[in-house]
């Protein structure tokens, strides 16, 4: 009964991740679950945990793990774990604390999952991806691990804001931006012979200052390569076995290919559909399949029926090429999607740069077709230029003497 209420409640996880989220729901009331937007993945609403003398949940950190680090608040929950806040008394930092559930980690597989994942983000060195500073698998068994603390709101937020939005095409061209730094860092993943396979708002966190994550790597998994790179991701013997089989993924926006648990068809093709994903998201407001179920969701997937797009989102017809973009990247047939994350980069930047959103016009010789703006246009670090903006929502923009 617990499972059937579970995957009804909870439906950005199902299938294989049944058992890694099972444990969590036995320690939360699955009636309290998050409704007010139904296209997004809902979890159980996180109880407090008894806290010892110092304030601290005593079932977070062990002996050991207390000695270094100060407890300071619950982040989040996931699959195999909880994120929590925590102070590094050695380097007198806030850091993000990831910690095995007790109850997994009694099991091998989890506990080899649980250290692929690591090591697996421990390797992608990149800007957009967050970097991990220690692991640790201590004499009471608890396994964890520290990475940077990430202080922002994710995509999915952004997403919902944008709704409200006085402006909400030019909100749609600031996501671009952002998108285009996720496509970073997933062709850098792919670069190096990892998967990320859980590609959606959710995972998305934009910081205030600019820098944006592609997090979650508790999905990822190594390709298949005839040869080995000199620069490509390894996991340890201890970890080797650490693979999810079975449908992984968020239903709402998973391909067609994990959908029906083919695990032999998943390529970078597959991260390109969970990139084109989070752009129909970003036109929609909302994911690409919507049900009732678990497995209505599912069902869509797998046969890859998308809801359409309009042709002129948010009724600004230069959108429409973004729309084209988008169901190229989500078609059912991998082999029809853009073939690469960078393909799929390079057509949105294109967009955003002018390409097809500018009319094309003639002009006379010696007529003076652009005036030099008074202010400068300085775009933020995540956003595209204000000339940017304007060509995406194609309007004409000035900016000096061609004369």
């Amino acid at each position: 009964m617990m499972r059937e209420r579970g995957l009804h409640r909870s439906p950005g996880m199902t299938g294989g991740l049944w058992d890694l989220i099972s444990a969590e729901w036995t320690q939360s009331d699955p009636e309290q679950v998050t409704r007010a937007e139904p296209h997004r993945r809902s979890l159980p609403v996180n109880r407090v945990e008894p806290a010892n003398a110092n304030g601290q949940p005593a079932t977070v950190l062990t002996r050991d793990a207390a000695k270094r680090f100060e407890y300071v608040s619950r982040v989040g929950a996931g699959g195999m774990g909880a994120v929590h806040r925590v102070r590094d008394r050695n380097l007198l930092r806030e850091v993000a604390i990831k910690v095995l559930s007790p109850e997994l980690a009694a099991d091998p597989k989890y506990v080899r999952r649980f250290l692929a994942e690591a090591q697996i983000q421990a390797q992608l060195d990149h800007p957009n991806i967050v970097p991990v500073h220690d692991l640790s698998l201590d004499h009471e068994g608890t396994s964890y691990f520290t990475m940077r603390l990430v202080h922002g709101r994710s995509l999915a937020d952004w997403i919902t804001a944008a709704q409200v939005s006085p402006t909400p095409a030019e909100s749609i061209c600031e996501m671009l931006g952002a998108f285009l730094k996720v496509c970073d860092a997933v062709a850098f993943a792919h670069s190096r012979g990892v998967l990320h396979l859980d590609i959606k708002p959710e995972n998305i966190i934009m910081e205030d200052f600019g820098t944006v994550y592609l997090m979650d790597w508790g999905l990822a998994r190594l390709m298949d390569r005839e040869q080995e790179q000199d620069d490509a991701v390894i996991v340890s013997d201890e970890a080797a076995g650490g693979v999810v089989s079975g449908v992984i993924g968020s239903p709402s926006y998973m391909s067609p290919e994990q959908a029906r648990g083919e695990m032999g068809q998943l390529s970078e093709r597959t991260d390109v559909f969970g990139l084109g994903a989070v752009l129909y998201a970003i036109l929609a407001g909302r994911a690409p399949y919507l049900a009732d179920t678990v497995e209505d969701v599912l069902q869509q997937a797998r046969a890859g029926q998308v809801s359409t797009l309009p042709d002129a989102p948010l009724g600004v017809p230069a959108l429409a090429r973004v729309c084209l973009i988008t169901r190229k990247a989500m078609a059912t047939n991998p082999d029809d999607r853009h073939q690469s994350a960078l393909e799929l980069r390079r057509e949105v930047q294109g967009f955003l740069q002018g390409g097809m959103a500018v009319r094309d016009e003639g002009f006379l010789a010696d007529e003076r077709i652009v005036t030099e703006a008074k202010t400068p246009l300085v775009p933020s670090a995540t956003e595209p230029s204000s000339l940017e903006s304007a060509k995406c929502l194609g309007a004409s923009a000035s900016t000096r003497d061609a004369g």
